[in-house]
């Protein structure tokens, strides 16, 4: 008897027991907000409630709140729906009194109250600056942020090999209708840039980061004085000052021979130890140029003018000879020239021209047929394209940045923009899609090209 009367008080303490703890207020420190909270569950089906944010996704309930107070005052945020299982966040307001539950399997928490502690650990000091992006002429106001943590910007993408901030700040604006880039976190030493957008997430800066925001940007029409004359009639890939550098490496594509050249375009105004030999008029692009100069077995430069359409083909000569170089035309001096893919190349139909209204300027096109291709590496996540037109230009926006030189567009309006790559960089390409590469662009009028 005693011992049936001892497990009865035992029951009965246990029940008043769970009875009390599926009652209790829960308490918590949320980090975000610096500041302890107490929580208690909420009857959502007989409170009234209205959504205020889309849903996000958070790692813990203390995350969940945070990001509920963080926009309290924007939005009213004072409820929050999370399952651990899920690993989503809802956000409400409440529109009415608050009916409370002792039912532990709602996922309903109303917001009764916080005190913040420590309230200056979180803070974080900006700094507003001028800066200039040399690869869209533009001059940025920007604000930088002093911390090692900021809140309100959602990450979106990753970018390698980024040189300087001012062109991870050109990448986010360029990308700025594409996926509402707002901020960048650049790291030198690794060469990396990262893209945000304004959002309710939190993110954490690291250490060796510089996280910058993009206030506004405008023209800047001062930026155009060093540049040579008449130069505005050269494609952007292929201006250069005088001063500091009188020469610049870089590689020609030459689709009809399979061939990639390395160049070496000279800035000088006098070539010497060269001359010309032939001269060719009507000539649109510096491929074309090029090509005419590799059937020739003596020519090692081209002498190009873009404005003009004129070719000048030359050849090694004595040391006292020189060709003279005016700031409208291209001195290019051909290197080396190797076999590019051959194999893979060998059924691609020729190249199709597509005009680029935003730059203005005709592409050539290489269209690939084989579905699986080498050298090719993926840049950044795809972007949204209603056409291969926007596809081609959004490539041609990253040429100067990220050496994006193709695209991958499907059916599902999925636009991938690539850069050439090692042999050993496979690319899949998408089903049921249109993988181009631009071999050459020129500047040309819409008039002219359906002349």
């Amino acid at each position: 008897l005693l011992k049936r009367m001892h497990h009865r008080t035992k029951t009965v303490f246990l029940l008043l027991l769970l009875q009390f703890v599926r009652c209790e207020e829960l308490q918590m420190y949320i980090d975000i907000v610096g500041a302890n909270c107490h929580v208690e569950r909420l009857n959502a089906q007989t409170s009234t409630i209205k959504s205020v944010e889309a849903d996000l996704a958070t790692e813990t309930l203390s995350s969940c709140i945070g990001l509920c107070k963080s926009f309290e005052e924007e939005s009213k945020c004072n409820i929050v729906e999370y399952s651990n299982e899920s690993k989503i966040c809802k956000m409400f307001t409440l529109d009415g009194p608050a009916y409370l539950t002792d039912d532990n399997t709602s996922n309903h928490f109303f917001i009764k109250s916080c005190q913040s502690k420590n309230a200056d650990a979180h803070s974080t000091e900006t700094v507003k600056d001028n800066i200039f992006l040399p690869v869209t002429l533009e001059t940025c106001e920007v604000e930088y942020y002093i911390g090692n943590s900021v809140y309100g910007f959602g990450y979106l993408e990753e970018s390698d090999e980024i040189n300087n901030l001012e062109n991870c700040l050109s990448l986010c604006h360029m990308l700025a209708d594409e996926n509402d880039c707002t901020a960048v976190e650049y790291l030198e030493d690794s060469r990396k840039c990262r893209l945000f957008k304004s959002a309710i997430v939190q993110h954490a800066q690291t250490y060796d980061g510089l996280f910058a925001k993009i206030i506004d940007c405008h023209e800047d029409t001062l930026a155009n004085v060093n540049e040579p004359e008449e130069s505005e009639n050269l494609p952007e890939s292929e201006i250069f000052l005088e001063e500091p550098e009188t020469t610049k490496n870089g590689t020609v594509a030459l689709v009809s021979l399979y061939e990639r050249c390395d160049v070496t375009y000279h800035a000088t105004k006098e070539n010497f130890g060269f001359k010309t030999f032939k001269e060719i008029k009507g000539i649109k692009s510096l491929s074309t140029c090029l090509f005419l100069c590799r059937v020739e077995e003596t020519c090692k430069a081209v002498l190009f003018a873009p404005k003009d359409k004129m070719c000048q083909i030359t050849e090694k000569s004595d040391p006292t000879s020189k060709v003279e170089r005016s700031n409208n035309q291209l001195f290019v001096q051909i290197i080396v020239c190797e076999k590019d893919r051959v194999q893979e190349r060998l059924h691609n139909p020729l190249p199709i021209k597509y005009y680029l209204p935003e730059m203005e300027e005709v592409c050539k096109i290489e269209f690939y047929v084989l579905p699986k291709l080498t050298s090719w590496l993926k840049i950044g996540n795809s972007v949204k394209a209603s056409n291969l037109i926007e596809c081609l230009q959004a490539c041609k926006v990253l040429e100067n940045i990220q050496e994006c030189s193709a695209v991958n567009f499907s059916l599902d309006k999925e636009c991938v923009l690539l850069k050439r790559g090692k042999p050993e960089d496979e690319y899949t390409v998408l089903h049921k899609s249109l993988f181009g590469e631009i071999v050459d662009c020129f500047e040309e009028s819409i008039v002219e090209l359906l002349s």
